[in-house]
């Protein structure tokens, strides 16, 4: 029952930054916790991969303030918690159960939670002139099959933008998805609707913040972080 958190190594008595709404704080297009000052952000993948593998109780070390991209994806992460071995505990597992509807909206984009015995994400991406959805059943299996490769994206016009700002200065067209008007650059999809794959899985990342393993079906359109 100690739920996630992160545990920054690189500073003075090593703080530890549990997992939880009350953390979190705003930062352009990535997640991020704050306690007392210190931060760590872009934790989106790893909390999915937590999530997608049924982990919920795990401290994740780390010397900087930042996550490692590696390739883009959960999939890394995923990966290396599989290998490291994952032990079922004695305690019953804790779920947040969700009893009625609950909806928030804000211009074009919405979250719907309603009722479910398991957790579904459905999610509706649009761009002009693209639109791709996925409703994936959460479990081990198709999280690794189908969200854990999806690879977070911008668009060319994008990231011309974030390096005037000088931000993102470790991405590169390996680990991120730069959409041009033919595609993708220097790069190639992992499925047809890559996209709204990695939707949900920061979708899924973000709402492991409950701390709970969550029962609902989520219906998404157009969220951020």
């Amino acid at each position: 029952n100690s739920g996630i958190a992160f545990i920054r190594t690189d500073l003075p008595e090593k703080p530890r930054l549990p997992v939880s709404p009350g953390n979190t704080t705003n930062r352009m297009r990535r997640t991020t916790l704050s306690v007392n000052n210190v931060e760590v952000e872009t934790i989106e993948h790893i909390l999915a991969a937590a999530t997608g593998l049924g982990i919920d109780n795990i401290d994740i070390e780390i010397s900087a303030i930042e996550t490692p991209c590696a390739d883009g994806s959960a999939l890394p992460f995923a990966q290396l918690l599989q290998s490291a071995g994952i032990v079922e505990q004695t305690e019953d597992k804790p779920y947040f159960v969700i009893q009625e509807p609950i909806s928030v909206s804000e211009k074009d984009s919405s979250i719907i939670a309603i009722p479910s015995d398991s957790l579904t994400i459905s999610y509706t991406l649009s761009y002009a002139g693209m639109a791709q959805y996925i409703s994936v059943c959460v479990s081990e299996e198709s999280f690794m099959k189908e969200l854990a490769p999806a690879r977070t994206y911008c668009f060319e016009e994008e990231a011309r933008t974030f390096i005037l700002q000088g931000v993102g200065k470790g991405a590169n067209y390996q680990n991120t998805l730069v959409i041009g008007p033919n595609g993708p650059i220097n790069n190639e999809l992992r499925f047809p609707n890559e996209l709204v794959r990695h939707k949900a899985l920061d979708l899924i990342g973000d709402l492991s913040l409950l701390n709970f393993p969550l029962k609902a079906h989520i219906i998404a359109v157009k969220t951020g972080h």
